[in-house]
């Protein structure tokens, strides 16, 4: 195995996630190569190092702060803010569709009002008996 591969494998190695087998060519090439080995050892002491940290207190209000993050993060923002998020081009285009939605309601209710005969009583009735919708 080429040093790099074996360094890449270091952190694993040490942890003592590799299987047997490629625990075992660790372990040979590190028995060989000095320089692999002096990186072991500096994983090694970094590893004694933070082990001997002993706990670390979080400062007053930080639990707080957290939450406010996650809190503002996983809220979905309102109207305006989503509105003054958008540039002008996509402004234009939702204000196009609101539009057209406006002007195709406001042509299919005229259309449905012209055809209703005074024999039916629903819109989709009178749609279907002039032979507009096909069921």
């Amino acid at each position: 195995m080429k040093c790099s591969d074996i360094r890449s494998q270091l952190d694993a190695w040490m942890d003592r996630e590799l299987s047997l087998e490629k625990s075992r060519e660790v372990t040979e090439h590190l028995d060989l190569c000095p320089a692999c080995r002096k990186e072991a050892e500096a994983l090694t002491a970094l590893g004694l190092a933070l082990d001997n940290l002993g706990p670390v207190a979080a400062p007053r209000g930080f639990s707080r702060q957290v939450r406010q993050a996650v809190r503002a993060m996983a809220e979905p923002p309102s109207l305006s803010a989503w509105w003054r998020h958008l540039t002008l081009v996509w402004r234009s285009a939702v204000c196009g569709a609101a539009l057209a939605g406006l002007v195709f309601g406001a042509v299919m209710g005229t259309s449905v009002a012209a055809t209703l005969d005074t024999d039916t009583t629903t819109p989709y009735q009178s749609m279907y008996d002039n032979g507009r919708i096909y069921p």
